[in-house]
């Protein structure tokens, strides 16, 4: 979808990018998922919260604590706090993977972050 975008000259932005990331984390095409962000990048749009939060999901649905951790990471690396559609992926994954210390911690730093 993308390449046929700019074949015809429209340039996407940001939230083009963004509505094409979540269509395919909908679909839980990981790999579509990953090159929309990549391309989304090396057109020199920088991901924001909603970005963030959606490759976030993502990885969560498959169960990816480790790509979800990461993508938490360059979240708040670029300046983003995690709000409370974030915490509650992460608890639920979390919970999920039966990793107790993990849904603690993420538990502790949003309540600490002001949500209950």
């Amino acid at each position: 979808v993308l390449k046929n975008m700019i074949n015809v000259g429209f340039k996407p932005d940001l939230v083009t990018y963004t509505t094409l990331l979540s269509l395919y984390t909908k679909l839980e095409d990981t790999i579509r998922s990953v090159q929309v962000y990549n391309n989304m990048i090396d057109a020199g749009y920088k991901p924001d919260l909603v970005t963030y939060t959606t490759l976030i999901f993502l990885f969560a649905k498959k169960e990816n604590t480790i790509k979800s951790k990461q993508m938490l990471e360059k979240m708040i690396n670029a300046g983003y706090k995690p709000d409370l559609a974030t915490y509650s992926l992460l608890l639920k994954l979390y919970t999920k993977k039966e990793d107790t210390i993990k849904s603690e911690q993420v538990y502790n730093n949003m309540i600490n972050a002001g949500y209950k």
